[in-house]
């Protein structure tokens, strides 16, 4: 029964929180509402790697002030002036709007705006509409969804620099939560596995695994048990209850799944008989789940 209250609550959380670090606490549902959305969301993604998440914010602003930002200006300035040109005048741009460059083997300083070219003009090929590339591959792979998911993620991961299995994952999660793609989530690579996530589904928080090596394969099993295979969601949920209610100092009131999480139980006890109704008797009027709390109780409590 905890399972598939938990499950619940995943499910309502993930359909209202953001997927972008920067609009957490911000009321954003983070839906990606037009063809802006989702190259910002592209953009992001492959600039997600060792820099805060505000400064992606900073870059963009700063692109759009030389109107460099949208994916249309970026190709034409390659076409007009050559790719080394287009490279060296956005990293120029960033660098001095203080967006935390990083110095890589193949493209040293250039290397995030290595990365916005790639993406500029794997979007050129799709006449820069992020649903005909979705739909290129539905009908590349014949309506098969979990193939047709697999190719996007190829693609992606392929032909822009940077890019890699984690954030060509992360950015067709975010397209099918928050955008209009419709895919198949139920691939692990859609289970982003970390310390964080390991920690926050294993023992000391909601106990959904047992250990690392059980991240997979229990978390896999949950989701397909409850969330009708999809994987993306645990990931979404378990990176949100972490960036929005754990973050520093823990925000348990705050939390709706604090009544499931160990944390919670084992630091406020006595809270858990307040918080009961809100996880059990509110969820549902059914009688026999009435009858059955002071057994759940008192064996959470042993627990």
């Amino acid at each position: 029964m905890a399972m598939k209250e938990i499950a619940e609550y995943f499910i309502e959380v993930s359909k209202g929180a953001p997927i972008r670090a920067h609009e957490i606490r911000t009321g954003s549902n983070g839906f990606l509402k037009d063809n802006y959305d989702m190259w910002f969301w592209l953009f992001y993604s492959v600039m997600d790697r060792r820099a805060n998440a505000s400064t992606f914010v900073i870059a963009k602003m700063a692109l759009e002030e030389r109107d460099l930002f949208i994916p249309e200006r970026i190709t034409n300035l390659i076409e007009e002036k050559g790719e080394a040109f287009a490279r060296v005048k956005i990293t120029k741009i960033l660098n001095n709007a203080e967006f935390p460059l990083i110095y890589e083997r193949n493209w040293g300083k250039e290397a995030f705006s290595k990365s916005i070219c790639d993406a500029a003009f794997l979007m050129k090929q799709y006449n820069y509409r992020f649903e005909r590339f979705n739909q290129h591959h539905i009908w590349l792979n014949e309506y098969n969804m979990e193939q047709a998911c697999t190719s996007l993620w190829n693609e992606i991961n392929e032909k822009i620099y940077g890019a890699g299995p984690r954030i060509a994952s992360q950015f067709i999660r975010g397209m099918v939560l928050k955008g209009p793609w419709k895919l198949s989530l139920n691939d692990d690579r859609f289970l982003e596995k970390n310390k964080f996530n390991v920690e926050f589904a294993g023992l000391t928080r909601l106990r959904l695994i047992r250990d690392e090596k059980s991240f997979y394969e229990e978390l896999g099993r949950f989701a397909d048990k409850y969330l009708d295979g999809n994987r993306a969601i645990i990931s979404h949920v378990l990176w949100y209850i972490r960036k929005r209610f754990c973050y520093r100092s823990p925000l348990c009131d705050e939390c709706k799944i604090a009544g499931y999480c160990c944390y919670f139980l084992e630091k406020f006890p006595t809270k858990f008989f307040d918080k009961r109704e809100s996880y059990l008797g509110k969820k549902s009027k059914d009688k026999k789940i009435h009858e059955n709390q002071d057994t759940l109780d008192e064996y959470l409590i042993q627990e």
